[in-house]
């Protein structure tokens, strides 16, 4: 039987959105969330999942170094972050330039403040996982290997594939082949449990999908190619409303009672975690 975990991204991004995710989670329409801490929402998330009931193993952090390319501007934790922010003290709004300028030294800083922020809340992450991709060096410079050291001194699991392919296609796996072989490499070394694919809707998905039923075929078609090996991760970002992201993500929160996705997920042992 294939195994996935089935999660909910962008926990703490709205209270709207918040109520929607852990209502998912323990109705047992996902498996897992991840919550973004530098949202200036996240303290009322905290709340909301406490009072839910929910168990704290199925919350990872979701670690952001970026602000919203719209709407108001995100901030770092950490007090050491002259890198991380532009001239009005917020993250950048954009990897490229976040990846250009930030010193290692400081992610892992801010890393660390946002892991203590969960902990001291008493929602102790139970791995973590990367907002917008960053720190895998797509845009630029990575810092995966800091990352993974700090995943291994806290037995933490972490949100990379082995095999980008199914996310990512062939030509990021051909242009950072070396790049990613070194980490899952590293990873290994380290005992840090990886997914063995990840898997959502691509970047620009509002553009490409113009219907419900487009994005439940994907769904589809994504569980279909889960390979049988280890254990994988499908991510969605469930919204309640066209008010908080694109038409796409409603569609996504729609899939998750779908009966026919969940009788597509009738075949797989759905997990809270990779590890």
């Amino acid at each position: 039987m294939k195994r996935i975990v089935l999660t909910a991204d962008d926990y703490g991004l709205h209270p709207e959105v918040s109520r929607l995710i852990v209502g998912l989670l323990v109705d047992g329409l996902i498996s897992s969330t991840t919550m973004i801490v530098s949202s200036p929402h996240a303290r009322d998330a905290v709340s909301q999942y406490l009072a839910s009931g929910a168990d704290p193993a199925r919350l990872r952090l979701h670690f952001n170094l970026t602000s919203p390319v719209e709407g108001p501007p995100w901030y770092p934790l950490a007090t050491e972050h002259a890198s991380l922010v532009g001239p009005d003290g917020a993250f950048h709004a954009h990897e490229p330039e976040l990846e250009a300028k930030a010193e290692s030294s400081e992610v892992i800083a801010e890393l660390q403040a946002q892991f203590d922020w969960m902990e001291t809340r008493g929602l102790k992450p139970a791995g973590i996982d990367v907002h917008r991709h960053i720190v895998y060096g797509l845009f630029g410079r990575g810092f995966l290997p800091e990352v993974l050291v700090f995943c291994s001194r806290r037995h933490l699991p972490f949100r990379l594939p082995k095999d980008p392919t199914l996310q990512f296609g062939h030509d990021f796996t051909t242009r950072h082949a070396a790049q990613l072989d070194a980490a899952v490499d590293a990873a290994d070394t380290l005992q840090v449990p990886l997914p063995t694919v990840i898997a959502s809707l691509p970047p620009g998905a509002d553009r490409e999908f113009t219907s419900y039923e487009e994005v439940l075929d994907r769904y589809l078609a994504i569980l279909d190619a889960v390979p049988d090996d280890g254990v994988s991760e499908v991510f969605l970002h469930p919204i309640p409303s066209a008010q908080f992201g694109p038409q796409t993500h409603v569609w996504e929160a729609r899939l998750l009672a779908d009966p026919r996705f969940r009788e597509a997920l009738a075949d797989f042992e759905v997990r809270p975690s990779w590890r």
